[in-house]
């Protein structure tokens, strides 16, 4: 709801509020900037590259003639910490995904529908939001798809040990 989302972050009395979506509501960026906020985006790809005060695009090309955008790896946000070397396997058996926080490009369905065809040795856990799990759960029953390979985890509290155990990553 827009009028929740605006409640909430006009009354957080920030001055700087970050974006990490692909769209952002026109309307709600229009009423943060009347309230003075500086709006800041990374990959924004709607019509909120208009609105918004910067842009930095780490990852996706912007469009042309866009003002006030960084764009490059050199932007992008990773950590410079690594958790754990280890060697990698000839074959690998287990894979991890993580998509972020909000799939609104169904990509975990289109990789659901690749994997279903790979050998069961491998074994799949998808890192996934509460709110993905319930949209990709019905679509998965919907497509009548059985699965013996994988694993589906809701919010773990252990996002890392997952990451560490796995021999292939696709976040």
């Amino acid at each position: 709801n827009i009028n929740v989302e605006k409640k909430l972050l006009t009354k957080i009395n920030a001055k700087i509020i970050v974006f990490d979506v692909l769209r952002v509501r026109k309307k709600l960026l229009l009423h943060l900037k009347s309230e003075g906020k500086t709006l800041i985006s990374f990959d924004e790809v709607g019509k909120g590259q208009l609105i918004f005060d910067k842009i930095i695009y780490s990852l996706i090309r912007p469009s042309k003639n866009k003002k006030n955008f960084y764009s490059g790896y050199n932007y992008l946000n990773l950590s410079n910490n690594i958790i754990r070397k280890y060697y990698v396997r000839k074959y690998p058996k287990n894979i991890v995904v993580s998509l972020g926080g909000n799939d609104k490009r169904s990509l975990y369905i289109k990789i659901i529908e690749s994997i279903k065809h790979l050998p069961n040795y491998l074994s799949f856990n998808f890192i996934i939001s509460n709110n993905d799990y319930s949209n990709l759960s019905r679509e998965i029953n919907k497509r009548n798809i059985k699965l013996k390979n994988v694993k589906f985890y809701k919010n773990p509290k252990n996002f890392y040990e997952l990451l560490i155990k796995a021999d292939i990553a696709l976040v």
